[in-house]
């Protein structure tokens, strides 16, 4: 008998897409609410649910933006979704949030002298997670 015909490989399944991202947690208070200004990286670090009756949180979930809506709802986007009306703790990413602290003061310093001494208007700035634009 004649040999099968050859049949080339199947193709690969392309990749599922990534699931969607969980809705972001609006919480009642915040440690620093962000700016109306998309000029400053907005604050990251965790929310740990707490155990009941307790300040101890069973799990942290990392915050990877925050962010102001229209209507003043202060909104943290998390990596996993939180169970609405959960007692929280918010921890900030201190390293990060002091680094831009520092930059933010350091505009207002080289603007002010630029003003002063050389009648400069600071026209725009930008404070970048690597760097900062006066």
């Amino acid at each position: 008998p004649p040999p099968p015909p050859l049949r080339p490989p199947p193709l690969p399944r392309p990749p599922s897409p990534p699931p969607p991202p969980p809705p972001p947690a609006p919480l009642s208070t915040t440690p620093r609410p962000p700016l109306r200004s998309r000029r400053t990286p907005s604050d990251r670090g965790s929310i740990g649910v707490l155990r009941e009756g307790t300040c101890d949180a069973v799990r942290g979930v990392e915050v990877v933006a925050v962010e102001r809506t229209r209507d003043g709802t202060v909104e943290h986007h998390t990596t996993c979704p939180l169970e609405e009306g959960a007692a929280v703790r918010v921890e900030v990413a201190w390293a990060r949030r002091f680094d831009h602290m520092q930059h933010h003061t350091g505009q207002h310093l080289l603007s002010a002298v630029a003003r002063r001494r050389f009648g400069w208007q600071t026209v725009s700035w930008e404070l970048g997670t690597e760097r900062c634009n006066v």
